[in-house]
Order: structure tokens, then sequence, then C-alpha cells
């Protein structure tokens, strides 16, 4: 692409003022003669919108140069690059810039947040915001911290082997804990603490945690089992019992100098799922009553009996708690077998269901976990809630695939109320459902999207939060919100609804992903009708001004729930749904909301765009005369002249009306040459009119006749 045309920035006033005296120029030209389809495009090849002024390349915040040629791979993360960056004033510190991908949603709530955290033990977040990358030729967001001193804490324990508990309490558990306490007072968590991200010099420091969403690329060892159930990209946000779990897990392996296990995390998740976190980390290895306390607190499974970053501060300041080493999870006093295994938790046969999904749905109807409920983990009323599942989703197992898999996702649910929501090959908490459709949409994944949709139409996400109220919170509840909110707009096919409205609601921090668009960076409707304005001379030939994907952005950004039609036309039902009638109008109100402010490229765009649609009109006058309107409305660049124009139902009524009585004329002179073109119908009316030429010369003469006799016997 070009190098991206953005809206900013100090030194940019002339150029505009410039750019405004020649458009302006010509539209003088322009407005006292008529306007061909040729002048449109003319315009558009010399237009240069006011909204044209370019980013300089590879600078972030106008100060951090990204040295686009000095790659530094030891701080690359999963999905995003690390280069080299220099402070243009001068500052000589060494710092490194994080190039973020395009596909997903950003942290931007938690950059905002940790800009004002100022604490010596955590990296820093010297810059962000959007870069022109010239080497991608493509706008990215990007982070810019100052580059770690010292080796990574996994360096620290290979080297010099268990580390004694003073120096862990002391060094590590205090300076991170402080870290969490700070994420949680913002309402944030870290998601990234882990050996690899922690770096030890003079002091100890704490990595960055805001170039990819929440624990992405955490190695699932530091995982709680709720968030490891889900799949990468289905984690969701988080929270800070997610960092105190981390926080447990390094300080397992600094005292202990072991070795990540190289295990396999399907093998993994069995494991914990039937011992528990503390038993498969610790592997009966003896720790002092100190740091036993510390590790049975932080690595407990559930989250509610799991310590806080205060509870931690107490064990700090020398409080002991004496924790007896947790038992292997039973709660049934009877396994229930189910493919030749036994369980005894809840939790491990609702992980067995998810991996074996259609020998579930069989083994659920049978009706022998409602009996196991009810007499072995003596929770009747689990036993009726699935017995209510089974009766919604049908006795039958030849009820459709649909119902089949929402018996199966509800009956996990239920089971297991504090894992994710699973539904075949999906699995994800409610929050990590955003980035998981960003990813399915982004790499056409469309088996992904339609488990996605699915879980969404079941509203699998509500009945998961009805399970467990005690997990409810301000972000869960408005991700909830959100999630019903989309139930109805995802059904909707017309322009700004449907898979990709939904895309952009549950990632309210995703930007635009059409394809003119996603390599712009646009992340608002102001942005995005500049944008449009001044890139109307590249694509108005080939593309409309909006596809589903910019259309869907807009309609989010500005808050349109219900479906667009053009009211004014609703006579007309397939104007009222016309998709370049309704680019139209979602632009008019986009423009409405910026102030009203002049758009002549997107104007001519527009213009070129719906010129079309007047080949409806048959009364060729009719025709010209719109044609003209909606030329010279693009010189005042406001979309509300030709929207005014061809939202005005007199013009298509009265066309409507001549149409029809010229049809009516037509089929009439079409019948009377018809008629004359037939011998026999020539020979019939020769034959009537001498019959009736006859009759009226018998006539004629017989007055005469009548008239003569008269006169002649008056003279006598």
């Amino acid at each position: 692409m070009n190098q991206p045309n953005r809206q900013l920035s100090t030194g940019s006033g002339s150029r505009q003022a410039l750019a405004r005296q020649d458009n302006a120029s010509q539209d003088v030209a322009l407005m006292d003669e008529p306007i061909s389809d040729e002048d449109l495009k003319q315009y558009l090849r010399s237009y240069r919108s006011e909204y044209a002024d370019q980013l300089e390349p590879d600078l972030v915040e106008g100060r951090f140069r990204v040295l686009m040629q000095q790659p530094l791979e030891a701080f690359n993360s999963t999905l995003g690059k690390a280069y080299k960056a220099k402070d243009e004033r001068g500052e000589q510190r060494d710092y490194y810039a994080l190039v973020c991908p395009i596909h997903l949603p950003y942290r931007t709530r938690t950059v905002e947040a940790i800009r004002s955290l100022s604490h010596p033990n955590f990296l820093a977040l010297a810059a962000a915001g959007a870069c022109y990358i010239s080497q991608l030729r493509e706008v990215r967001y990007v982070c810019v911290f100052e580059q770690p001193k010292g080796v990574k804490l996994s360096q620290v324990s290979a080297s010099q082997g268990a580390l004694n508990d003073r120096f862990v309490s002391e060094q590590v558990i205090a300076p991170i804990n402080q870290i969490i306490l700070a994420f949680a007072e913002r309402g944030m968590n870290h998601g990234s603490i882990n050996l690899e991200n922690i770096y030890f010099g003079d002091k100890l420091l704490l990595g960055e945690c805001v170039s990819e969403p929440s624990g992405l690329s955490q190695p699932f060892i530091y995982e709680p089992l709720d968030r490891i159930l889900s799949s990468e990209m289905g984690k969701g946000n988080g929270d800070i019992l997610a960092d105190v779990f981390a926080l447990g897990v390094v300080v397992l392996y600094l005292l202990t100098a072991k070795k990540m296990p190289d295990v396999e995390r399907r093998v993994y998740v069995q494991q914990v799922i039937l011992q528990g976190s503390y038993t498969v980390l610790a592997d009966r290895h003896n720790f002092s009553p100190m740091m036993s306390d510390f590790l049975r607190g932080t690595l407990n499974d559930e989250p509610k009996e799991r310590w806080t970053p205060q509870i931690i501060q107490s064990w700090l300041a020398g409080k002991r708690f004496n924790l007896v080493p947790p038992a292997p999870p039973r709660e049934a006093a009877r396994p229930y077998v189910f493919k030749e295994r036994e369980f005894v938790s809840r939790r491990a046969l609702a992980h067995a269901f998810h991996e074996s999904w259609e020998d579930a749905i069989d083994n659920i109807r049978e009706g022998k976990l409602q009996r196991w409920a009810h007499m072995s983990l003596h929770r009747p009323e689990l036993g009726e809630q699935i017995e209510k599942i089974v009766q919604y989703a049908g006795s039958s197992r030849t009820v459709s695939a649909k119902a089949n898999n929402e018996l199966v996702a509800r009956t996990i649910i239920a089971l297991d109320p504090s894992g994710p929501v699973r539904l075949r090959d999906m699995s994800a908490n409610v929050d990590g459902l955003g980035s998981m459709l960003a990813e399915a949409m982004t790499k056409d994944k469309q088996d992904s999207v339609q488990f996605l949709f699915e879980a969404l139409d079941d509203d699998l996400p509500n009945f998961w939060a009805d399970q467990q109220k005690d997990v409810k919170n301000q972000k869960v509840s408005t991700v909830l919100w959100r999630l019903q909110k989309v139930r109805i707009m995802m059904r909707l096919r017309s322009l700004g609804f449907g898979p990709e409205r939904v895309l952009y609601e549950i990632n309210p921090t995703m930007s635009c992903q059409s394809d003119i668009l996603k390599d712009r960076h646009i992340t608002d409707y102001t942005q995005l009708l500049h944008t449009l304005d001044a890139i109307a001379t590249e694509y108005a030939n080939s593309h409309s001004p909006l596809d589903r994907h910019s259309a869907a952005f807009l309609a989010a950004k500005m808050g349109i729930n219900k479906e667009i039609f053009i009211t004014e036309l609703t006579r007309f039902a397939d104007l009222s749904s016309e998709p370049k009638l309704i680019m139209l109008r979602l632009l008019l109100t986009a423009q409405d909301r910026i102030g009203g402010a002049p758009l002549r490229g997107l104007c001519h765009w527009m213009a070129i765009t719906c010129l079309p649609l007047l080949d409806r009109f048959h009364n060729r006058k009719i025709r010209k005369t719109l044609e003209e309107e909606i030329k010279r409305s693009c010189i005042t660049g406001q979309l509300a002249g030709m929207a005014k124009v061809l939202f005005e139902p007199m013009y298509y009524l009265r066309d409507q009306l001549e149409f029809q009585r010229a049809s009516t004329y037509y089929r009439l002179n079409e019948q009377k040459i018809r008629d004359i073109s037939d011998p026999r119908y020539l020979l019939m009316r020769g034959k009537k009119l001498g019959q009736q030429i006859s009759t009226w010369t018998a006539f004629l003469i017989c007055l005469l006749v009548v008239y003569s006799v008269t006169e002649k016997y008056m003279h006598l």
C-alpha cells in the first residue's frame, strides 16, 4: 500500500490549507457547467484530501524511532516482532519497540492503566500508539519499552541451582506481589509472569504484558486449571488470581531448580485434574514450612481458596497459616464409568465428555448421570438440572446435531461451572470468545466460527454465568451484556450486521479489518471517514467505500443496534434495503456525528458508487436531472445533498406513475399494430366499414328521396 493517510499532526496546517485551496479552485470550475462521469474521475485523480497528512515513517508518538534494520529477536513475543528503538529527544537509554499484529484486539485499557504505573521492578511503557512501519508498508500498533538489564530468571536458576527461601521471598515474591497489587488497583492483570519474562541484574524486573491478548503466550505450566482447559486464544483477560498462581509456579521452580517438564499439554491437564496442580508441580519435594504455606496457598486450583495479593502481603510480614497439602480431587462416593474409565470428580468427567463428544451424547441420554449425581455426589439439584437439560434437548439422539451439541455443552457446564464454555473443538472462557472469533475469522476457520456462533445462539455464556454467581464481576457482566446483545445482530445479514458486527461488538478495541483499511489501524469512525476521504483517489474505481467489515465497524462504533432501512422509501421494498443506499445512510450519519466536515473525496466516491442506481429510472429527463443533482452535491463535500436526492420518494413515484401510463399507451398501440398487420383483421374491418358506409349511404339516399317527394308535394 502507499504510505497511509492520517489526520494528524503539528505542522500540517499549511498542507491542509493548500489542499483546500486546490480543491476549491476545481469546485469553482465545475460549478457552472454540466458534470460528466469523466469529470468525477478527473476530479478524484487530482484531488488531495485535507486529511491526507502522512505519518512520519517508523516514529512512535513523535519521539521514538523504530530502527527496522536492527531486529531484537530476544524481545519478540509470540505474535509481535521487536526492533531497536531510539529516543529522538536524545535521551541516552536503550529502548526496543514491539510491533503488534493487526488481526487481534489490543489491550488498550491495560496500556492506559500502566502508563501511570511507576514501579522500579516493572518494565515501564515508554510509548504506545499507531506507527507507519516502512518495512511492512502498514500502520501498526507499536509499544516502546526500555530494554531490561541483566539476564532472564530462568538463566539465573539454571546457573545458580536452587535458591534459598530468603532470597526468593525478598527479591522475587515481594516485588512481584507489589506489581500484582498495583495492577489490581487499576482493575487489570499482568498475564505473563514466568521465568522467561523476569529479568535479574541489579534488581528484578518484570517484563511487558501488553503486546498480545492476556496470557496468549504464557506457557501452560504457569496457568491455573480454569485457563489451561481453554484454548490459548480463548483464555480471556484473566484476573490477578491467575497472576498469583503464576507467581507460585515461578517460586516453586526457583526453589527446586527443576527444569520445565517436557510433557504434552493434554497429558498435563489430565494429571492436574486427577491430582491437583500443587501435587503435580511439587512432585513430593520437601519445602520449608514457610514456603509450603506459600505454595499451597498460591497453587490452589479453587479460585475461591487461592491466596490473594493481600494474603501474600500478610505472609511476607510474618503471618503463618499452616496449610495442609491439598488432597486429590474426589467428590463421589462411587465412581462414574465412562468409556471404561472411572471418574470420582465432576471436573474430570466434564473434561472426558469434551474429549469424547459423540460418546458423551449417548451416555448423557442413558440417564445414569442423573442417578450418579443423586446417589454418589449427593447433589440432587445437579441431577434435576441435568434431567431438564436432557428433556429440553429431546429424548432421542436422532434430533438435530445442534440439539445434541447443546445437550453436551450444557451438561459440561453444569458439571464444571468454573471451567470454560466448551462445544465440540471449541473451548473458551466467556471473555475469551472475542479473541477466539478474531483469530477464526482472520484465518478463515469456518468450523470454529460456526461453533462460536452456535454457542452464542444457544445462550451458553449466560447459562455458564448462572452456574456460579460468586464469579460474576463487572468485567464479566460487561462481557455477558455484549454477548447477549449480539445474539440478535448475528442473525441479521444486512449491511452493518452479521458475523462482522459480532466481531467488533465483543472486541471493542479491534481495529477495522476491511481489506482496504486493515493495514491503516482504524480505531474510530472519525478516523475511518477521514481515511476514506483520503484514499478515494486510489480505490474509487475498483471498490465500494464500505464493505461488510467497515460497515459493521462503523455501525458498532456509532451504536446503531437496529437493522438499517431507508424509511423514506418503504413503499419500494427493493430500495429500502438497497446496500448502496444503506451505505450512504451510514456514511451520512457518521458525517453528521463529526459535525458535517466536508468530505469531497468520499462524496465523489459515493457518487460513482450510487450513479448506477439511476438506471432504474425510465424517464430520461428525470434520470438526467437527478444525475446532475448528485454530481453537483459532490462539490460541497456533504453527503446530505446526495441523500436528499436519492432518498426522495416523489422522484421514484413520479417515474413509476409515468412509466405505468406510458406502458399502458404502449400496450394499446402495440395491439393496434398487431391488428393492422393481420389480413383477416383487415378483411373483417373492411367488411364492417363497408357495411357502415352502405348503411349511411342508403340512409342519405332515403333522406334525399323523402326530401324531394315532400318538396314536390308542398308545391302542389
